[in-house]
């Protein structure tokens, strides 16, 4: 039986050197809440490119920078600090979500872009 699963497809905003947090629900195939029980690390990731062999910006919960809100609704909080964007170009850039489950099994749940913009009042 094939393993179904879904990659949720997000678009995001960044300005450029501020704090920001990023609140994402996970969701099924069907667009459902998807549940997190079970799941023993989250890794957001972003690049230039999906090719890219080294994220320009990673995150994961086992670092304390994901925090998960709401395991049964799929809610989670990816804290970006404001000096992990300040020397990046602006543009658009790629970012995943990735999840691990006990048995180690990764399953990409999120895919889209970020722009990286910039500051009006810097």
């Amino acid at each position: 039986m094939p393993i179904e699963t879904s990659i949720t497809v997000a678009k995001q905003e960044i300005v450029r050197g501020t704090d920001v947090t990023l609140s994402i629900a996970i969701l099924d195939s069907v667009g459902n809440a998807k549940s997190l029980a079970g799941v023993t690390e989250i890794v957001w990731a972003m690049s230039r490119e999906y090719t890219d062999v080294t994220p320009t910006l990673m995150k994961k919960l086992s670092l304390s920078e994901i925090v998960i809100t709401d395991s049964g609704d799929g809610l989670i909080d990816i804290a970006i600090k404001d000096t992990d964007t300040s020397l990046f170009d602006l543009g658009q850039y790629v970012h995943e979500i990735v999840t691990t489950d006990g048995a180690s099994l990764k399953t990409p749940v999120l895919r889209g872009k970020v722009e990286l913009i910039p500051s009006l009042a810097a």
